[in-house]
């Protein structure tokens, strides 16, 4: 299974571009990443592919089918599970009948009540399963809305920001499902967390208004930070010159230890750090891409 976007364009009401010129291949046996500032064209990306809204121009298939064809968008709905960021519950229902509900508009042909027990013991909720949604926590919510997305085992599986809400605890087990569905799924997740990246993930693309800016592993991606990362340790008011954006200030008994981004050296008592992390390369490619919106507009 396969999601080959080539071209792909995405224009709303009021000449507003979501998406341009994206070309983008993801396939099974790996968890793909999504990442990217806010308006930079990943739900809409997510949202076609689940084939809720049709490309304004380029070709998107998911397998062999054309997401633009309303024959074949029945065959991608048949092996899609989808979570979207803003999903809604019935929340006087209880865990079990909701998702017997959507099995039913799933139109899935394998037994109801052994799909949903299965669901439920993967995300933890076979205890709760008669109480009401709506006494729910926030996670345990988020966790209703990952169970409908797994029923009928989806061959492609597309998540969007699956793990807001949940415990540290819920995310390593959520991580742990979605390593093991990958062995036989395609799963696509976009997220703002970018440790869940760099745990579950093996391939990330990045979005920057629209165009893919990156696309490789993790490790590529924090490689673009050397020599941008600087540490500097001060008991003094920091003054940053132009070019230099702080990244983070932890008090310590000796000062205060700034993070800071930058091409060159920003402070003569600043250091560069040897190992940047993914976030690091993932914030430097923002501001490379923000640099070159500026000098052309």
């Amino acid at each position: 299974m396969e999601i080959v976007a080539c071209g792909l364009h995405k224009q709303y009401a009021k000449g507003v571009v979501a998406l341009e010129s994206l070309d983008l291949t993801q396939r099974t046996g790996t968890v793909h990443g999504l990442l990217g500032p806010n308006g930079a064209g990943k739900s809409t990306f997510l949202r076609l592919c689940a084939t809720l809204e049709q490309p304004t121009s380029g070709t998107l298939h998911i397998h062999t089918w054309d997401v633009r064809s309303r024959t074949e968008r029945r065959h991608i709905r048949r092996h899609l599970g989808y979570l979207p960021q803003a999903f809604r519950l019935y929340e006087e229902l209880t865990p079990i009948e909701f998702l017997a509900y959507v099995c039913n508009l799933k139109e899935l042909a394998r037994p109801i009540p052994q799909e949903v027990a299965r669901v439920l013991e993967a995300v933890n909720l076979t205890e709760d399963a008669r109480r009401r949604i709506g006494t729910f926590s926030g996670g345990m919510k988020q966790r209703v809305g990952i169970a409908q997305a797994l029923l009928g085992e989806p061959r492609v599986l597309i998540l969007d920001e699956p793990t807001s809400g949940l415990d540290p605890h819920e995310r390593n087990q959520l991580r742990n499902l979605l390593a093991n569905l990958a062995e036989r799924s395609l799963v696509l997740l976009s997220t703002h967390i970018v440790e869940d990246i760099a745990q579950l993930c093996a391939q990330v693309a990045v979005l920057y208004q629209g165009q893919l800016c990156f696309h490789d592993t993790p490790e590529s991606l924090a490689v673009q930070a050397r020599g941008y990362i600087w540490e500097l340790v001060t008991d003094e008011t920091l003054i940053t010159p132009s070019g230099v954006e702080v990244l983070g200030s932890t008090p310590t008994p000796q000062g205060t230890r700034y993070r800071l981004g930058s091409d060159f050296r920003p402070h003569a008592e600043a250091h560069p750090v040897a190992d940047p992390t993914l976030e690091d390369g993932y914030l430097r490619l923002c501001a490379e891409a923000q640099s070159d919106v500026q000098r052309h507009p």
